[in-house]
């Protein structure tokens, strides 16, 4: 079974997503906080990650570097929620190594399709020849 880690301060947001991602067959983790989240993805190793950045806070940023600079995280998938949709957010996302990047209000279909797009392709398994 695919797992799934949600990092989102909104409560109701949390538990609306987590509840529809359940129901679609995936085990989900999620958390309040950045760091806590961080930590459970270290414990539970999820294959997918979806983090809120909606709130300037620069450790949220920082999330996405240290996710990629954690050995046992680094293949995991990165999906940022946000807001946030002019083009400079999304590219700081996208350079600091995000997946992909989704904007709110979430269409929970919208969302499925993108995390069974993601994980069809394990980046361990990619190998390029020689």
């Amino acid at each position: 079974m695919r797992s799934v880690l949600l990092i989102n301060e909104n409560t109701e947001s949390l538990y609306l997503l987590k509840s529809f991602l359940r129901k679609e067959g995936y085990k989900v983790y999620s958390s309040h906080r950045i760091m806590e989240g961080f930590f459970k993805a270290q414990y539970k190793l999820p294959d997918l990650i979806m983090v809120n950045l909606d709130n300037t806070d620069s450790s949220k940023y920082n999330f996405i570097r240290k996710v990629r600079s954690d050995v046992k995280l680094a293949d995991t998938f990165i999906v940022v929620i946000s807001s946030k949709k002019d083009e400079l957010s999304k590219v700081i996302a996208f350079e600091l190594g995000c997946d992909d990047y989704v904007t709110e209000p979430l269409c929970y279909n919208e969302v499925l399709a993108r995390i069974k797009a993601l994980l069809r392709y394990s980046k361990k398994a990619i190998s390029f020849p020689s």
